[in-house]
């Protein structure tokens, strides 16, 4: 899980192990969205300046969802299911502390 968790949220167990994953996977699926959550439009995201969100699986395999980042939002067509990816972690200023978002860049 990204955070770590200390519960697994489907058995409920605490017997979980940490393993570091690469950061790279491919594409498996995207969605550009124009009319977007408060904090994504706090961020600037509207119809005119939408933004991608992404599941990705990983090299090592499990999926994992994220912002899509560093592709042209506003023309999702160029965008290819299948593109080789690597973790981009993205970073916000939020009443005076720093949230630490998953994002996901093209390689």
């Amino acid at each position: 899980y990204v955070p770590p968790r200390k519960l697994c949220i489907k058995c409920n167990s605490t017997d979980l192990e940490w393993l570091e994953m690469t950061g790279k996977g491919k594409l498996a699926a995207f969605s550009c969205i124009g009319v977007g959550t408060t904090f994504m439009v706090s961020k600037g995201y509207s119809m005119k300046k939408p933004y991608c969100f992404s599941v990705i699986k990983l090299d090592e395999g499990p999926m994992i969802s994220g912002q899509l980042i560093g592709v042209d939002e506003s023309k999702p067509e160029s965008i290819s299911i299948g593109t080789p990816v690597k973790v981009s972690f993205i970073e916000t200023e939020l009443t005076g502390e720093t949230r630490v978002d998953l994002g996901f860049e093209p390689i």
